[in-house]
Formats: structure tokens, sequence, C-alpha cells
């Protein structure tokens, strides 16, 4: 969240939210399963549009990802 005032303070006027959207990505680099980076998807995107910012969702691992969990 402070990252996202720090873009903005900067003038950046978008950003790239990169998340990883496999489970193994999830699991091995953040700890995470997909429900949470589905919330921290809903928690950040919103935040970001409030400030201002465009907002661009990466899926990191799309390629290796569940593909209904894709859609």
């Amino acid at each position: 969240e402070a990252d996202l005032r720090q873009c903005r303070d900067l003038g950046v006027w978008a950003i790239d939210l990169s998340v990883p959207l496999s489970d193994q990505q999830l699991r091995h680099k953040l700890g995470w399963r997909r429900e949470q980076a589905l919330d921290a998807i809903r928690h950040l995107v919103p935040q970001a549009r409030e400030l201002g910012l465009e907002v661009i969702v990466g899926g990191e691992d799309a390629s290796r990802a569940d593909h209904d969990f894709l859609l």
C-alpha cells in the first residue's frame, strides 16, 4: 500500500501488478494459495485506482496455472 502511494507521489500514472498464478509459484514464492492471490488483487487494484493509477495485472507463470483458475 505504501508502494502505491509512493508511485503516485513520484508521478507514475500506471503500475503493473505481477502476481504468480501457478500453484507452484504461489506456494514456493509466496507461501500462498490461490484465494490469497485473488484477495491481493481484489485489495490492491481498487486501492491503486483510488490513487488515480491505471492498473495492469500480469499473471506470472500463467502457462503452468490451472486453466479454470485463470478464467
